[in-house]
């Protein structure tokens, strides 16, 4: 087995891919109603008539573009994880502070009471993942016990570091702790002390450098300010404290702030602006040696009386995210928003603010945020469910390109009535965590606190999602009349979409990024690929590959956007264009008779190079998370590869169909325990997917015979049968595996 990583020179390029950046329509279909698809090759005439017409043409993508449900990349979130204080008591607030770096967790619980002498001093609780599993590792305590109080008011973590703000009351003044760790031990490396009850109400920490909120300062009557320190390598030294140019009495500067590099964001939830008292702002600070300048202050694009913009702040690069809970909508008060700025240069600009497509008054959208690349997580903590008020929520958008747009809702799988769930939330990388601190552990620790984790997948991972609703769509591909039959999952809608030719291998992705899964196909006779994009209705074509070829697309750069690739048998080479740098990657990876497996299998958001090889029984990869070389026996030869995340890690499991016996063999990441499970017979296609939106992938099979798919649904166990397709088609689901 070669697993050579080249960087292809350009004769080799012009020799193994070809690229011809052209625009052509190909055959197009219309929409059917709702009856399946039975043969209907009058309907496909009938369509084919309508398309002559370019208003024929106009009126099908208008359709085709109105089934979506959502404005922006979908995002899918599964809960990984719930955690708790396995020593709290009613009212500790568990989760009223939260923060996450990697696979280390903070979970703040400011009015923690270790006993009747010492009560309500405060904790913050550290989290361990394991294979996706988290355990409590330790418990952070103060070291001066009667001299604090709120200890875990706020929380901050950065590689082994963690810093844990004490808020301060009428008898003791606020104080940041800060923890180092050593192997799997952490330990109290220094305590900041100030003059301030409100020292410590906000901490950020990027490698270095730590920022601490005082929005009570006495500097210029008590506007509020920032105090930055940096670490020299043994201790942590004052470095400067700063104010905004603008800031005046009461505006709370600095009752939230965050970090990136040396740049610093700060909300003054306080400033009363031109239009009003509590109407809000934040600053952009830029650091250059030891010195810390003002850049800009921001100001929402709408500014309306009391709507406390600043009072939670985020950043992420170039990025800025401020939220206001208390923004009203249209009819709909305090519903809340997020406001996001783009820098280019040393100038900020304001972007579209971020609001709930299901917003609803006193939601407080923005009561907290996080952002980390092209994802902002924002809590709104007095969301109503349709049976859970007060239960919170955390909104999740995305951004493609330039835009951002809606990626979905989190909520606590146990909700209860006055949880606050979002009233914390952190991201790091494809996971994040929302704390529900007024979470009931029934039936005596009322308030004690909840927290949960959550894993996020790009919607390139939902397969066959035609209308954005993060559920795979019962679809088939005709190859008798080339043409697409589709039931969207959102409404019970259908759909017909003659695309394509014979001869044709389909390789329907994500390939806009507006999480909706496009029509396409690559045809091997002259090595162009085909694709109808859902967003804006454009044909697209392009000449990458050669006959012979097989279309492995896949997210092979983690962006949210099905990258075009190719598995070549003839010489076990793969060719991608990773769209995110416009850049080819040509990788030698498998032998003769190999099926490529592409997916995500070490759950860091990007699709793995892989293959089966049936002769041996054995999956070979390369796991992108750390270009590490995996190799794992698992089926035998006549098995047929049946990849998904049956256990809703975000990890794809390794698992095989064996029509002989009706069975599946799944080897599941979390835990590396094996499930069989008797689903199937002789003739049927195995088709795993996500088909009811748990975040796991449902076991099912295609039977051609008569049409019929039979589906094992996650979590509920139940039996599902619908008929949708014909002997002959082939289904979409598993087209991505050549």
């Amino acid at each position: 087995m070669k697993q050579t990583t080249r960087t292809p020179s350009l004769s080799r390029l012009l020799a193994a891919v070809f690229i011809l950046a052209t625009f052509t329509l190909i055959l197009t279909g219309a929409r059917a109603a709702a009856s399946g698809p039975a043969t209907q090759s009058g309907a496909a005439s009938e369509a084919q008539k309508y398309l002559s017409s370019e208003s024929g043409r106009d009126s099908l993508m208008a359709a085709v573009r109105a089934a979506g449900v959502g404005d922006g990349a979908r995002i899918m979130q599964s809960q990984q994880a719930r955690l708790l204080a396995d020593d709290g008591l009613g009212g500790d607030k568990f989760g009223y502070s939260v923060a996450i770096s990697g696979n280390t967790a903070v979970v703040g619980a400011y009015l923690r009471g270790p006993g009747a002498s010492l009560s309500r001093l405060g904790a913050a609780y550290i989290f361990q993942r394991t294979n996706s599993i988290w355990n409590r590792q330790v418990t952070l305590l103060p070291s001066d016990l009667l001299g604090t109080v709120n200890f875990g008011y706020s929380v901050a973590i950065s590689g082994d570091t963690i810093v844990v703000g004490a808020l301060g009351n009428n008898q003791v003044f606020g104080q940041v702790y800060i923890f180092q760790r050593n192997g799997t031990a952490w330990s109290e490396r220094q305590r900041i002390q100030s003059a301030s009850r409100t020292f410590g109400t906000s901490v950020a920490l990027d490698g270095t450098i730590l920022l601490v909120g005082e929005p009570g300062a006495i500097t210029r009557s008590q506007t509020g300010a920032v105090n930055a320190y940096r670490f020299n390598g043994s201790t942590w030294d004052f470095e400067a404290q700063f104010v905004g140019n603008a800031a005046t009495t009461a505006d709370a500067f600095g009752i939230s702030v965050s970090i990136s590099g040396n740049t610093a964001l700060v909300g003054a939830y306080g400033d009363d602006t031109n239009i009003g008292v509590d109407a809000g702002s934040a600053y952009i600070f830029v650091r250059n040696g030891t010195i810390w300048t003002e850049q800009a202050q921001f100001f929402a694009t709408d500014p309306g009386v009391g709507n406390l913009y600043g009072w939670s702040v985020s950043l992420s690069g170039n990025t800025a995210a401020v939220g206001a809970y208390n923004d009203d909508l249209p009819g709909k008060a305090n519903a809340g928003a997020v406001y996001v700025y783009e820098r280019t240069g040393t100038t900020w600009s304001a972007q579209p603010k971020l609001v709930a497509g299901d917003a609803k008054a006193d939601d407080k959208l923005g009561y907290s945020v996080a952002i980390n690349g092209n994802i902002i997580v924002a809590g709104a903590y007095f969301y109503d469910s349709p049976t859970t008020q007060n239960v919170g929520a955390a909104y999740i958008f995305q951004r493609v390109g330039t835009v951002w747009g809606s990626g979905g809702i989190a909520t606590p799988e146990e909700p209860q009535p006055g949880d606050l769930f979002g009233s914390s939330v952190a991201l790091s990388d494809t996971t994040f965590l929302a704390g529900a601190p007024n979470a009931d552990l029934i039936p005596t620790n009322l308030n004690i606190g909840t927290s949960h984790v959550y894993s996020l997948r790009p919607s390139t991972r939902i397969l066959a999602n035609f209308d954005g609703d993060a559920l795979t769509d019962l679809s088939v591909f005709r190859p008798s009349n080339s043409s697409w039959y589709a039931r969207q999952s959102s409404n019970g809608l259908s759909f017909i979409q003659q695309f394509g030719a014979s001869g044709d291998l389909l390789a329907p992705g994500d390939y806009d990024g507006d999480g909706r899964t496009d029509l396409a196909v690559f045809r091997p006779s002259n090595g162009t690929w085909y694709i109808l994009h859902s967003s804006n209705g454009v044909f697209r074509a392009r000449q990458f590959g050669t006959s012979g070829d097989l279309p492995v697309p896949g997210d092979y750069d983690g962006n949210g956007i099905t990258d075009i690739a190719l598995f070549r048998p003839s010489d076990n080479t793969w060719y991608i264009f990773v769209g995110s740098i416009s850049s080819f990657l040509v990788q030698q990876f498998g032998a003769s008779g190999d099926r490529p497996v592409q997916s995500d299998y070490d759950g860091d958001g990007k699709t793995d190079i892989a293959v089966f090889r049936p002769a041996n029984g054995t999956w070979y990869m390369i796991q992108s998370l750390t270009n590490s070389f995996r190799a794992q026996p698992w089926g035998a030869s006549g098995d047929v590869a049946a990849p998904g995340d049956y256990d809703g890690d975000t990890r794809t499991d390794i698992a095989v169909f064996r029509p002989a016996e009706g069975k599946w063999y799944i080897l599941q990441s979390t835990h590396n325990t094996s499930r069989v499970q008797t689903w199937g017979t002789i003739g049927d296609v195995a088709v795993p997917a996500d088909y009811n939106g748990d975040g796991k992938a449902d076991i099912a099979v295609f039977r051609p015979a008569d049409g019929n798919w039979y589906i094992l649904e996650s979590g509920l166990n139940a039996l599902r049968v619908e008929q949708w397709g014909a002997s002959g088609d082939v289904p979409v689901p598993t087209a991505h595996l050549p």
